[in-house]
């Protein structure tokens, strides 16, 4: 076991899968900062297992309900970007079992704790950092629908570089979570977000039907920023990855962000999709004077496409 904690701290976009509850034999070493697969066996000791994983976001789910002496202690320290925990413990006297356990970690996240626990106490200097992270949501096991962090490269996502960014979609009701946090929230048509920082995101995804002239609708955006991830989870909300066909979805970006001057760039794979439908593109940047770096189009067949749906509309752009 020794060895295989000491292999997470080298391993920070690593993700190990101990699939057997007897053995310790590792079976899949992948990039990737999520480790909801991850099983701990018969450990009676996670000490330090994972401190230091400055990309981790994600931990396992710690089944345990009894804790032993020192068991997580330090467990997910120097974890700067974790943002999910599901902690089912009911009893925490042990000696130090949880001690820094999530000292100088991400300061919004969501904790998730067995119903029958009620001695959990803040995380913070006056309680060696025991307990439930300062600042996170709380929410009781099975009585939630937060899925935890997403991956934001699957959903339609504007990252800050200003203070204050906030963001609306004309025409249609959306929803949209912050930092990739999963907790997601209805944004009516016309309604801002909450605003954000430089650094932060706004997430987005619906299953809109396109309309002729407006599209999905038009987003504003308040501050400069960067566009990411994948534009398809307007249309097919959580199975965006899963989707390249914009057939039968005639005029679906159309004006998605029309003179929005506050886009800087636009993450390469934005525009996935390989199949196109009429004006799928129209107007899509129109008027995007800030732009300087437009995403790649995998499509690779011209004939099936009118010469307006290619341009994505960087009429204006200087």
């Amino acid at each position: 076991m020794e060895a295989i904690k000491a292999l997470f701290r080298k391993l920070e976009n690593g993700i190990i899968s101990l699939r057997t509850y007897t053995t310790k034999s590792i079976d899949s070493v992948n990039k990737s900062v999520n480790l909801t697969d991850f099983s701990f066996g018969n450990a009676t000791s996670l000490s330090n297992m994972f401190n230091g994983c400055t990309a981790l976001t994600t931990a396992p789910v710690l089944p345990a309900t009894t804790l032993a002496t020192y068991c997580y202690n330090s467990m997910f320290e120097h974890c700067s970007k974790l943002k999910y925990i599901k902690m089912l413990a009911t009893n925490i006297s042990a000696t130090d079992c949880m001690d820094n356990w999530v000292r100088w970690i991400y300061s919004l996240g969501i904790f998730v704790k067995n119903p029958a626990m009620t001695t959990l106490k803040t995380a913070d200097y006056y309680n060696d950092y025991a307990g439930i992270p300062n600042g996170w949501i709380v929410v009781n096991d099975g009585e939630d629908n937060i899925v935890g962090p997403i991956d934001t490269n699957n959903y339609l996502t504007i990252e800050a570089r200003e203070n204050g960014l906030t963001a609306s979609l004309s025409t249609n009701a959306c929803e949209y979570c912050v930092d990739g946090d999963g907790n997601w929230k209805i944004l009516a048509a016309g309604t801002a977000t909450e605003s954000i920082n430089s650094g932060q995101t706004l997430s987005f995804r619906a299953l809109l039907t396109p309309q002729y002239s407006t599209g999905i609708g038009t987003f504003t955006i308040s501050k400069k920023c960067n566009l990411k991830g994948n534009c398809m989870s307007m249309l097919f909300e959580d199975n965006a990855a899963n989707n390249y066909s914009l057939s039968g979805k005639s005029s679906a970006f159309n004006k998605l962000f029309y003179n929005c001057t506050n886009i800087v760039n636009v993450s390469n794979n934005f525009l996935p999709a390989t199949e196109l439908a009429n004006s799928c593109y129209n107007n899509m940047f129109y008027g995007c004077t800030s732009l300087t770096t437009a995403p790649q189009l995998p499509i690779t067949t011209l004939t099936q496409i009118k010469k307006k749906n290619i341009q994505l509309s960087l009429k204006d752009v200087a």
